[in-house]
């Protein structure tokens, strides 16, 4: 899921024909891609569902310990002073690559799936704005669940 602001509030989209506060091409791209080729979007999901593999796991009896964690990493950018990675610098710009190789690397099924090629060449170039100048801050927000076997 893409954040962003003080709350980390999933991230509205950003259109081309008009300013939205907080818009971010990741969030569109990510949205547009869902709905393209049908990948789980954090909108579409039921409540608690982020949360499955953990309650399934609290149900196995060979389970002794479940650890749940959120980790909000920032996308082209070293984040707020809380936040607790290592190397914020160094993650930032790295989460910032990696989002542009994503976007490139989900091209094919996208052009598959009906998007088009200028569509695609328009939001990798918006996107790529938007991580060179920080106009919108963004957080990639991973949950993570680890457990111990008894």
């Amino acid at each position: 899921m893409i954040t962003s602001g003080e709350n980390l509030e999933p991230a509205a989209w950003a259109y081309e024909d008009r300013e939205v506060v907080g818009g971010s091409w990741f969030a569109r791209i990510q949205g547009e891609a869902a709905k393209l080729i049908g990948m789980p979007n954090h909108m579409d999901m039921p409540p608690g569902s982020w949360f499955y593999i953990p309650t399934r796991l609290e149900k196995n009896p060979k389970i002794e310990s479940i650890k749940r964690q959120t980790i909000n990493v920032p996308i082209g950018w070293p984040g707020s002073s809380d936040n607790n990675i290592g190397n914020p610098e160094e993650v930032g710009q790295l989460m910032g690559q990696n989002t542009l190789d994503l976007v490139e690397a989900w091209a094919p099924a996208l052009l598959e799936a009906g998007a088009l090629q200028s569509d695609l060449d328009k939001w990798a170039k918006e996107l790529k704005v938007d991580i060179d100048t920080l106009r919108v801050k963004p957080y990639l927000k991973f949950y993570v669940c680890t457990a111990i076997a008894k």
